[in-house]
C-alpha cells in the first residue's frame, strides 16, 4: 500500500498547479491517470479529502465535530450573499438533524463567511476556493463529503423542512441508491426591493430513463439525494461544461441506478425576472445550452451503438453513426430522437408532433425550389388554358 503522505503530498501538488493554471479542466489528480495497482480507490478517496479539508476549510466554530454525517448537503456559491441567508436558514431548520452542510464559495468576497458565523450553528462547513465555475464548486465539495448521502442546494434556493427526512427516509428503509421529490417552480418579480412570488407551480413527474436524453427530468438539483458510493461508478461533475452539468451527472447515474419518486413537493426552484438568480442566468444561456444537450445525447447514444448492433437495430445504430459524423442536421436529429422517445414512452400525440416538427427542419432548405417548381408548373397549367 502506498504511503498516506506521499500520497497526500501528490493531491497538494495537483492542488496547487490546478490554482496556478488560467484553465479550469483539470478534473483529476495526476495519479488518477496512472496504473497504480497500490492504491486503493478508497485510500486514495480518503487522502484526497484530507487535503481538500486541509487546504479549503475555514474554520467557523471551534465546536465542530468531524464524525461523518449521514448526509452532506452542498451549496456552491458565487458573489450572492444577497440570497444565501434564506438558502442557508431552510437547511438547519430541517426535522432531520444528522446532517453537515457544506457552503462552497467559488471565489466570491469574505463577507460571505462572516455571514455564515451569525448562525452560530457547527452543522455549517465553510470552504473558500479559487474561482473555477459551479461544476469544480461542486466537485470540491463532494471530494470533501465523508457522508453517505449528498443533497444540493442552489443558493437561491429552499429546502422545506421535511425535505431531508423524506429522501433520507426512503433511501435508508428501501436500502436505495438514489431519490428524488417534487419541487415548486416559483416565479418571482422584485418590487419595492423585495421580491414577490407571481406563481408557484409543481413539478411533479415519474422518472423516465428514455426522455433523459431529450430533457433533464429533474427540475432542480434541490430534489435529488443519492448515495456519495454512487460516483465511483459515474463519476462527478463534468468540469468541461459551464452549464447544464447536473443534467450530465443524472443522465450517467440513470444508465446504472434507479431514481425513486418522492411524491410530495419539498422545496422551492426559484426563477427572478430580473437576472439574479441561476435559473434566470441559465435561460439567457439556452441556446448554449441546446447545443451542449445536444452534444450529451451524442456522447450517451454512440456510447449504445454496440448494443443496438448485437440486437439487430443496425438501421437505428447506422443512422446514429450518420448523425453523429454529421450526415443529418442536428436539429433534424434531435426532433427525431425526441419523437422515439415519446413512442417508447407510449405518448403517441406528443411522438407524431416530434416527427412532423423533424420532416419539417429536414425539408426547409428544400422549400423555396419546391413552391418553385410549384410556380413553374402552375404557369404552365394556366398557360395551356
Amino acid at each position: 500500500m502506498m504511503n498516506k503522505e506521499i500520497l497526500e503530498h501528490e493531491y497538494e501538488l495537483w492542488l496547487e498547479e490546478a490554482e496556478k493554471t488560467s484553465g479550469r479542466n483539470l478534473l483529476d489528480p495526476f495519479l488518477k491517470f496512472r496504473d497504480r495497482e497500490d492504491v486503493n480507490e478508497d485510500f486514495a478517496d480518503e487522502c484526497r479529502r484530507n487535503v481538500i479539508r486541509r487546504r479549503y476549510k475555514k474554520e467557523l466554530h471551534s465546536s465542530y465535530s468531524e464524525d461523518n454525517p449521514i448526509v452532506s448537503v452542498i451549496i456552491p456559491t458565487y458573489r450572492r450573499n444577497e440570497f444565501i441567508r434564506e438558502s442557508v436558514g431552510s437547511v438547519l431548520q430541517q426535522t432531520f438533524k444528522n446532517f453537515t452542510l457544506m457552503v462552497i464559495n467559488d471565489g466570491g468576497s469574505d463577507e460571505l463567511e462572516d455571514i455564515l458565523r451569525t448562525f452560530k450553528d457547527n452543522r455549517i462547513e465553510y470552504f473558500k476556493v479559487p474561482h473555477r465555475g459551479l461544476s469544480r464548486a461542486l466537485n470540491i465539495g463532494l471530494w470533501a463529503s465523508g457522508s453517505k448521502y449528498i443533497s444540493y442546494l442552489d443558493d437561491d434556493d429552499i429546502y422545506y423542512p421535511e425535505h431531508l427526512e423524506s429522501l433520507v427516509t426512503l433511501l435508508e428503509e428501501k436500502n436505495l441508491e438514489v431519490a428524488y421529490s417534487d419541487t415548486y417552480c416559483v416565479r418571482q418579480e422584485k418590487r419595492d426591493d423585495q421580491y414577490i412570488t407571481l406563481e408557484k407551480e409543481l413539478y411533479s413527474k415519474d422518472f423516465d430513463p428514455p426522455m433523459m436524453l431529450v430533457r433533464n427530468c429533474i427540475l432542480a438539483p434541490l430534489a435529488i439525494m443519492h448515495r456519495r458510493d454512487c460516483l465511483k461508478s459515474v463519476g462527478y461533475f463534468n468540469e468541461k461544461l459551464p452549464v447544464v452539468m447536473d443534467w450530465d451527472l443524472w443522465a450517467h447515474m440513470a444508465q446504472k441506478f434507479k431514481f425513486n419518486h418522492v411524491k410530495k413537493p419539498t422545496g422551492e426552484y426559484r426563477v427572478r425576472t430580473d437576472g439574479t438568480n441561476i435559473s434566470s442566468n441559465r435561460m439567457k444561456m439556452k441556446v448554449y445550452s441546446d447545443t451542449l444537450r445536444l452534444y450529451l445525447m451524442n456522447k450517451y447514444l454512440i456510447q449504445k451503438l454496440p448494443d443496438l448492433m448485437s440486437q439487430g437495430d443496425s438501421g437505428y445504430a447506422a443512422d446514429l453513426l450518420k448523425v453523429y459524423l454529421g450526415e443529418y442536421p442536428c436539429s433534424v436529429y434531435y426532433h427525431f430522437l425526441q419523437g422515439i422517445c415519446y413512442i417508447k414512452s407510449r405518448r403517441f400525440y406528443y411522438g407524431l408532433k416530434a416527427f412532423n416538427r423533424g420532416f419539417n427542419y429536414f425539408m426547409q432548405p428544400f422549400w423555396d425550389d419546391i413552391n418553385y417548381m410549384g410556380e413553374v408548373i402552375l404557369e404552365k397549367v394556366m398557360g395551356k388554358k
